[in-house]
């Protein structure tokens, strides 16, 4: 499966076009915020195996791909890091917290859609091999360095 369908079924949701109207918007703007969040988790996830950097599976995962990608040493993918970061947390509060409201309407759907296709603009861009392998050696050696392993 390509993860970039998520943003497309996240896309959906912001839209109001769900597979199956069950006429609650507000549960389609929680699962687009979702939906936006997991596709750019799994775009990093490929972007990192690509390059032969193993990734964890499980709870600390997220982090840990937060954590390489903001130690890949280059600005771009760094950023993407904070972004993932940002956008997990708002993943959460739309998974989870049920008092919070400012998730349910379209505005911010669409929002976190526009943001998950620009993250994926930026991880998509990474083609150069050289860029890639700048990129690999330094999450490599912050892996093995700072996190201590293997």
């Amino acid at each position: 499966m390509d993860p970039r369908d998520f943003c497309q079924q996240a896309e959906e949701f912001a839209e109001g076009k769900p597979a199956a109207d069950f006429g609650n918007r507000a549960v389609d703007c929680r699962s687009s915020i979702s939906r936006a969040y997991y596709a750019c988790y799994n775009v990093a996830i490929s972007f990192l195996t690509s390059m032969s950097i193993p990734v964890r599976r499980g709870p600390g995962a997220h982090r840990e791909v937060q954590l390489f990608l903001e130690n890949s040493g280059d600005p771009d993918i760094r950023n993407i890091g904070s972004e993932l970061e940002d956008m997990r947390e708002m993943r959460n509060v739309a998974d989870y917290d049920l008092e919070r409201t400012d998730v349910e309407n379209r505005h911010s759907a669409r929002f976190h859609v526009a943001k998950a296709r620009a993250v994926i603009r930026v991880i998509d861009s990474c083609t150069s091999q050289s860029r890639r392998s700048q990129i690999a050696a330094s999450i490599l050696a912050y892996r093995k360095d700072v996190l201590r392993l293997p």
